[in-house]
């Protein structure tokens, strides 16, 4: 007991000693930011020992203490690579601001603009300190979307002041109160959506100035699907001529209707995602939005028109500007119900257990997930660890994924889907594993769908044609209506249908696909036009006139329009 009680107090006197504490904006010195200044590589070189100490210290320090060092190291390894000048300014920041830089270092990327950062960063401490310490997560938001301009639909390239932008949000916030969302109680993974603006800070100041605080969707929904102008090619209208009146009378397709949603939500203070739904047609590209209810936070997709509410398409990530998978996105926002505070442990958690020793790598991962489940990696390397000890198990794989879909099913099924697939296709036995997952999913149309496309995948890949279209088969035969994935098998079966030269079998897979879906209720034109009634019919009109059956043609056609608003 002694020996322990000695290493411990080693241990915690070195992290403390590497690391210092972390000081709020009350003049007491930073050892690592000052040093930085001088010698960044040595105040590198003190973080890494620190942050190695403490994940060697688990589990007998603080989960505070493991976030710090792990924080402080991640400051210093993006601060080390930048320019002289752009350190400097961001370790005086540091210095003075840790817990905007702490925000920073979960969001940073290396893709980001050191030097302009520095510059935005710099300007916000000078402008407004106060602010800075009341909004560190908002700043650090602005700062990571802000460095570089970016490309929006009908507009162009676009790059608003950073500073400015930040100054009209937290204005919003503090003296207006129309702010939609607390901005001061959110993590900045989930604000990099809401700083992701075209607006200068003036054009957010007009918008907040009309005072009718609505919705994403609504603005949406306001704007009608099209109009002449925009179709032909006209541009949208600059930033500063953003107006509710203005919008709702240009109209627009889905990039354009999205474009005013996103702008306009984002002036009210939502966090807002353009997304493409299941079929990537960036005609029906929609608004999803965080909102906040009795239950918590919740991104909205009910814009999205081809599976509204399903968390199927992809969106883009505002920092890294790479594509993103909305399953991944509707998880964030556990960030938002944990606030920032609890975002920082389990990021740090998660961050250290990626270097811990395997004994405490599941306790670190475990109590990261305890504290919000927004983090993908958090799941990630849950299931990959309770797979691993469960092999031993004749039936612990099954366990394990049931477990894990039970659990990850209450923030994203699809991404519990799309992870347990990933696990699967990486096994010895697929087949068998594909074959059990589609049977306990006969209740959840997509997860069985996801699970019947596999199946057939698998069935392609090792050359047996005939497993394949029976599992397509299948799922257009039990769920043609109830998921957009059966488009998917719809697909794949018109694609094998025309490899074989089989017109007639191509003709009768169209018929009685299209008979079995339904035309939308609803009357939105977008909805209808992307649902798969439309999108089906559309193209097997197309194949009727094309092989001279005009009748056939006609009569289809006439049921199309009833379909329309």
């Amino acid at each position: 007991m002694k020996i322990h009680a000695v290493v411990v107090a080693v241990l915690s006197a070195l992290i403390l000693a590497a690391t210092g504490p972390t000081y709020a904006q009350d003049g007491q010195p930073n050892p690592l930011a000052e040093q930085m200044g001088s010698d960044p590589n040595a105040s590198l070189a003190a973080a890494t020992r620190a942050r190695d100490a403490a994940i060697a210290g688990w589990p007998t320090i603080t989960v505070d203490d493991l976030a710090d060092a792990v924080e402080n190291h991640a400051i210093a390894a993006f601060l080390v690579p930048m320019p002289a000048s752009a350190r400097g300014l961001l370790s005086d920041v540091w210095a003075t601001h840790p817990e905007f830089m702490g925000a920073m270092a979960r969001v940073y990327t290396r893709g980001n603009d050191g030097s302009t950062i520095a510059t935005i960063a710099r300007a916000i401490a000078a402008a407004d300190p106060q602010a800075l310490q009341a909004y560190p997560d908002l700043a650090a938001a602005v700062c990571v979307v802000l460095d570089r301009p970016h490309a929006y639909p009908g507009l162009g390239s676009v790059m608003p002041s950073g500073a400015d932008a930040f100054d009209a949000l937290v204005f919003a916030h503090q003296d207006r109160r129309v702010m939609a969302l607390p901005l001061d109680d959110l993590p900045a993974e989930v604000l990099v959506y809401l700083t992701d603006t075209a607006l200068t800070g003036e054009g957010i100041r007009t918008m907040y100035q009309d005072r009718r605080s609505r919705d994403p969707l609504e603005l949406y929904r306001t704007v009608p699907y099209k109009q002449a102008g925009l179709l032909a090619g006209e541009a949208a209208p600059p930033p500063e001529e953003f107006t509710f009146d203005s919008i709702a009378e240009r109209g627009g397709l889905g990039p354009l209707r999205s474009f005013y949603a996103e702008q306009l939500g984002q002036a009210f203070g939502y966090p807002v995602a353009l997304a493409t739904g299941h079929l990537d047609d960036e005609r029906f590209l929609a608004p999803v939005f965080l909102e906040q209810n009795r239950r918590g936070f919740a991104w909205n997709l009910e814009a999205i028109p081809d599976n509204p509410g399903l968390a199927i398409g992809t969106t883009t990530h505002p920092v890294t500007n790479e594509p993103m998978p909305l399953s991944e996105l509707v998880v964030t926002a556990d960030l938002a119900n944990a606030g920032p505070a609890d975002t920082r442990k389990a990021w740090a958690l998660i961050e250290a257990a990626k270097l811990a020793e395997p004994t405490a790598r599941q306790a670190m991962v475990s109590r990261a997930l305890s504290l919000t489940g927004g983090f993908v990696e958090g799941w990630s390397l849950s299931l990959d660890m309770a797979l691993r000890a469960a092999k031993a198990d004749p039936t612990g794989t099954q366990r394990v994924l049931t477990e894990h879909i039970e659990k990850l099913d209450a923030l994203s099924p699809m991404l519990a889907t799309r992870m347990a697939l990933s696990a699967i296709n990486s096994m010895d036995n697929t087949d068998e594993m594909l074959e059990w997952l589609s049977l306990i999913s006969r209740r959840d149309p997509n997860r069985y769908a996801a699970a019947q496309l596999a199946l057939g995948d698998a069935a392609l890949e090792r050359g047996d044609r005939d497993a394949a279209m029976k599992a397509y088969e299948d799922l257009l035969n039990r769920q043609a209506d109830a998921t957009p994935l059966a488009l998917d098998a719809f697909a794949r079966l018109e694609t094998l249908a025309a490899q074989d030269g089989r017109e007639n079998e191509l003709f009768e897979l169209f018929n009685r696909t299209h008979r079995r879906l339904r035309a939308p209720r609803t009357s939105d034109e977008a909805e209808v036009r992307a649902s798969a009634f439309m999108v089906v019919g559309e193209r097997f009109e197309r194949m009727l006139l094309d092989a001279g059956r005009d009748r056939e043609a006609e009569r289809l056609r006439r049921q199309l329009d009833r379909a329309l608003p």
